[in-house]
């Protein structure tokens, strides 16, 4: 068995502390080949036969962020025997940039006419620096009225919804719902009825590629 978890060394001393949080990344067993993504507190699990393996890090994406623990960055150990753990096989990592990413999700079952349906909304901050004054558009079909909020709705303009969120520290997530209505329309049944959420601030900290031209591609359905 092979326990450890990755998170953000902040004071830089390579000690998985009580204070510092823990990091959604993905680690790899070798020479199985086997991945696994750690849960949202950093944690993940790997259960290994007899023989010799190594851990690592994959790298983070976004480039915002650095491995910097443990020397080496990786660790190998010897199964013996079946039943034997190494636990504690943590991986420090550090800003590169200091940058706000902001995500959202917005999750909803199927709506019933005639009847509050709801929808959550769940936001993070994926980055290495404070999302300062950070707020959701949710942009509402027409057809829908809010019911309730689980958060006040701080504007509304033709169907756009603004729930401002506050300042938003790097790894913290959070989320809110709604209560909104159908009509009691026989006509809606089977019908698509469209809901966007996005998130703000949601400009980019690296500079554009040179070599980008400046198309987009849209896609709707």
């Amino acid at each position: 068995l092979i326990q450890g978890n990755t998170y953000h060394d902040l004071d830089s001393n390579c000690i998985n502390g009580g204070n510092d949080p823990g990091l959604s990344r993905q680690v790899m067993l070798l020479p199985d080949s086997t991945i696994v993504p750690t849960n949202v507190w950093g944690d993940y699990t790997f259960f290994a036969d007899t023989g010799t393996y190594t851990v690592v890090q994959l790298p983070e994406p976004s480039g915002l962020w650095g491995q910097t623990c443990p020397t080496g960055l990786t660790y190998t150990h010897t199964f013996p025997v079946l039943g034997d753990t190494l636990d504690g096989a943590d991986f420090g990592n550090e800003p590169l940039v200091e940058c706000p990413v902001m995500w959202v999700d917005l999750a909803s079952a199927n709506h019933r006419i005639c009847s509050p349906n709801g929808m959550q909304v769940y936001y993070c901050n994926q980055g290495t620096d404070t999302a300062f004054n950070a707020y959701v558009e949710l942009t509402l079909d027409t057809l829908y009225t809010i019911d309730t909020t689980s958060i006040p709705i701080a504007n509304s303009n033709n169907g756009v919804y603004t729930f401002n969120l506050g300042n938003v520290a790097p790894t913290q997530c959070g989320s809110f719902y709604l209560l909104v209505d159908v009509p009691c329309d026989t006509n809606l049944l089977d019908q698509t009825i469209c809901a966007m959420a996005h998130i703000y601030p949601d400009s980019s900290c690296f500079p554009a590629n040179p070599a980008w031209d400046s198309s987009n591609v849209e896609m709707l359905g």
